[in-house]
């Protein structure tokens, strides 16, 4: 069944917004209202969830979300203006219970990893211009 992603993506920041309160971070987001997805609603949810939660724990002051729509695949982007992942734990960040220097037990993204995987996507991590990236693609349905 086809959801609309933005109101997911909303219900998710709706949830993670007190955290992202108390430790003073500002998310904003961009979501293409026509961005639809075919994936389990909680999974999806969670995606975003652990995705988000993992850059306000990074985050100096800032996280945004963007989806959009390119090239038969919805693309969501969330990224915050943190010191960046360390380039050594690039490579580790979606291995279960692998913890970075703020994570906790190391299993938010490797879910997420394996739900965009299990729906014929992909998840990859970036640091470009002082924002660390996390770039989902999930095929149109």
């Amino acid at each position: 069944e086809k959801f609309n992603a933005r109101e997911i993506m909303l219900d998710a920041l709706q949830r993670i917004k007190g955290i992202a309160l108390k430790e003073e971070i500002d998310i904003d987001m961009e979501i293409d209202k026509q961005m639809s997805i075919n994936i389990d609603e909680d999974l999806f949810h969670n995606v975003i969830l652990n995705i988000t939660s993992n850059c306000i724990r990074y985050a100096k002051k800032q996280v945004f979300i963007r989806g959009y729509v390119m090239e038969g695949k919805n693309v969501i982007e969330i990224y915050d203006d943190g010191d960046g992942t360390i380039e050594k734990n690039i490579p580790h960040l979606f291995e279960r219970f692998y913890k970075g220097e703020k994570g906790n037990f190391g299993l938010g993204l490797a879910i997420a990893k394996s739900t965009v995987k299990k729906y014929n996507g992909n998840i990859k991590v970036l640091y470009k211009d002082g924002f660390t990236i996390f770039k989902v693609n999930l095929q149109i349905q």
